[in-house]
């Protein structure tokens, strides 16, 4: 073992000290007595700082393991690493493609080798059947008034506002009866909107319904009059009218059941509580629990028999069922994640619902169907004809591609291996070639080789070297002082060499990593296959003449080797395991995230064992070895408070000797002066 001294050796000539008196009286040397008393504690001191520094050395290469890992992993086969992710097919189907025209896009598919067609001419494009509900279906603004509820409404408190497009304008309903209510109320309306919008009531079935129109314009756009000089309008379906009511008693009144209600479809509430015409809801007897309130202010609750309203019908034989209180939004959602294969939107400008098949091509039809009384779809979608609902009926694609005319039902297809768009129909030729990237490929794969060599042979290097730091233990700060830093730096060089030497968490990784090497499905390529074979030592040899020679004669079997499935096989308790259909990256990758895996959730054993720096794991419980150093830590507070302790009961042993020593020499001194210096 290599020695360096760590006994130092203090000559004080002070008198006195921060302890106390220090051989003033008895010329002993005291702060070197008192260290020397304390040598057994300062070495049990040392020997714990030894022991941390040790471990925060191993954190720090198994750290520097944990890198090389990550690092390999994020050049690799993370999908931030964009064209070098060897864990998708998209790395191995990489072809240069290029199309004369911009009315035909063009990208990889499943082409291996070079290709080259002409698309002639696109004289159709590919529709989809479409189905276009009725206009305004939901008409005007209509409330049901409750007349007798008039009287009801607060006198300061009958503020209504009306928007009209957008522009929102507040009136106060004023009058004894109804008629009176809408006479004023038409005043104030056309003060503030002109004759864009009227309230009209219908005293027989007590209706109250807000009419939009538009001012009649001649060719010059100026608004046409009659002999009177009144303007001249005509009835619009296509503003937006909504009155907001939140008292109480005034929605009461108008029989409104939103605060604020609208003439045109509000997805966000049922289609019950708006004004669409002609919905009917199906009737069934549910029992249900119903709470009441007493006039003593108590509840009870009774099991009664209720109507609930519902909605059924299919389309395209997939049936739904709803309760009539569903929103119009929750009911499109259903449809459009449903298999009836199509999308149901609202086109607020005409007011009216379309459905919009998911599959293009001829011969796919939209079939409706009201069941069990319920009429939704009629409602909203209204019966075929001019009045109801217009159908598209979708069609193929036709193109000409290498003089041959063709039908698609989809606009994009595979033509040869490669992904073909149509955009828009054109009469002009386009070229379409394909140049495969073998190159970029090879040079992917011998990139990753050496990446990987790197980092096992790193790892190689700290479980095989020798073990120095047996003979070089980490230096006290006694020993620091005695040493210039380019000494210190040296024998810590020599003291962290072999800390992980025969490593068995390492050992086993690279054992891991060499057995997931040559993992092969049955008819399936292996790494020798390709020009890769493995060293004595772990590492991967490449010939890279035959990679390029099997990208380019077999890529799909090079794509099968590194990708696999392209999903991870998992054990009977649902872990993930290595596995042939994992592919050659995806196992790789597995063990990757077995060991360096930064997630507090699935840490890796790496990073479980040393931590990782700005983690969840970088903490003093975070990962087993920062554990050990704060239970070390601990432990050396406590002998340096034991430390202190001595020291200052020592020197006070040594204050009051010197004390006694100097009361001594004073008696001695008297005495001699009292017998003339013969005492």
């Amino acid at each position: 073992m290599a020695n360096v001294s760590s006994t130092t050796t203090s000559t004080s000539t002070s008198a006195y000290s921060a302890h106390g008196l220090s051989g003033l009286a008895s010329g002993l040397d005291t702060e070197s007595m008192v260290q020397a008393m304390l040598v057994g504690t300062q070495n049990r001191i040392d020997a714990q700082n030894q022991k941390i520094q040790v471990l925060e050395w191993k954190q720090s290469q198994y750290r520097d393991i944990t890198k090389s890992l990550l690092n390999l992993q994020n050049s690799y086969f993370s999908f931030s690493s964009g064209t070098t992710n060897l864990r998708t097919a998209a790395f191995f189907d990489q072809l240069t493609l290029n199309s004369t025209n911009s009315a035909i896009s063009v990208t990889n598919s499943t082409a291996n080798a070079d290709v080259s067609f002409t698309i002639n001419s696109v004289k159709q494009l590919a529709t989809a059947s479409k189905l276009m509900g009725k206009t305004n279906v939901s008409g005007n603004l209509v409330f049901n008034i409750n007349p007798d509820k008039w009287a009801e409404v607060p006198k300061d408190n009958k503020k209504i506002s009306l928007s009209l497009d957008g522009v929102s304008k507040d009136f106060v309903l004023e009058g004894d009866n109804v008629n009176d209510v809408v006479t004023n109320l038409n005043e104030d309306l056309k003060a503030k909107f002109g004759d864009n919008v009227k309230a009209v009531y219908d005293e027989a079935n007590k209706k109250l319904e807000f009419v939009t129109y538009d001012y009649q314009r001649d060719d010059d756009g100026k608004i046409k009059t009659d002999a009177e000089g009144n303007a001249l309008v005509t009835i619009s379906n296509n503003r937006k009218v909504s009155v907001t009511a939140n008292n109480t008693e005034l929605k009461a009144f108008l029989g409104a059941t939103e605060n604020t209600n609208s003439n045109k479809i509000q997805l966000g509430l049922s289609a019950a509580s708006q004004n669409i015409n002609g919905l009917t809801a199906a009737i069934r007897k549910e029992t249900q629990e119903v709470t009441t309130t007493n006039d003593d202010g108590t509840t009870t609750t009774e099991t009664k028999e209720v109507d609930v309203g519902y909605y059924k019908f299919s389309i395209n034989g997939e049936e739904f069922e709803f309760e009539s209180d569903t929103s119009i939004t929750a009911i499109m959602q259903k449809i459009n994640a449903s298999n009836a294969d199509v999308t149901m939107a609202y086109d607020s400008l005409n007011d009216r619902f379309t459905l919009t098949s998911k599959t293009t091509g001829a011969g796919v039809d939209i079939e409706l169907e009201d069941l069990e009384g319920s009429n939704f779809l009629k409602s909203v979608f209204g019966e075929a004809g001019n009045a109801g609902y217009k159908k598209t009926v979708g069609d193929n694609a036709i193109l000409e591609i290498n003089g041959l005319e063709v039908e698609r039902n989809t606009n994009s297809f595979d033509v040869e291996g490669v992904l073909v768009t149509l955009n828009s129909t054109t009469t002009e030729a386009a070229k379409v070639t394909g140049k495969s990237n073998t190159d970029d490929i090879v040079k992917g794969i011998t990139d990753f080789v050496k990446a990987y060599n790197e980092m096992i042979t790193s790892v190689i290097k700290k479980t095989t070297e020798s073990a120095d730091y047996a003979d070089y233990p980490a230096l006290t700060e006694a020993q620091k002082k005695e040493m210039s830093e380019e000494e210190i730096e040296k024998w810590e060089a020599k003291a962290k060499t072999g800390l992980l030497r025969g490593d068995a968490t390492l050992r086993g990784m690279l054992s891991n990593f060499r057995s997931v090497l040559y993992l092969k499905d049955e008819g399936g390529l292996a790494l020798y296959d390709i020009g890769i074979t493995t060293n004595t030592d772990g590492t991967l040899k490449v010939d890279e003449n035959k990679v390029k020679e099997m990208c380019k004669t077999n890529l799909e079997g090079v794509k099968n080797l590194f990708v696999g499935n392209g999903e991870i096989a998992t054990d009977a308790s649902g872990n993930k395991k290595a596995a042939a259909s994992n592919g050659l990256a995806g196992n790789i990758n597995l063990m990757l995230d077995r060991y360096a895996k930064t997630s507090s959730a699935s840490a890796g054993i790496l990073v479980k064992k040393a931590g990782y720096e700005n983690t969840a794991s970088d903490s003093d419980t975070g990962n087993s070895i920062a554990k050990e150093i704060k239970s070390l830590k601990e432990y050396l507070e406590r002998l340096q408070d034991k430390y202190d302790s001595e020291r200052s009961r020592y020197w006070k042993k040594f204050t009051s000797l010197e004390k006694l020593i100097s009361n001594g020499n004073s008696v001695s001194s008297y005495f001699a002066s009292m017998s003339g210096g013969y005492y």
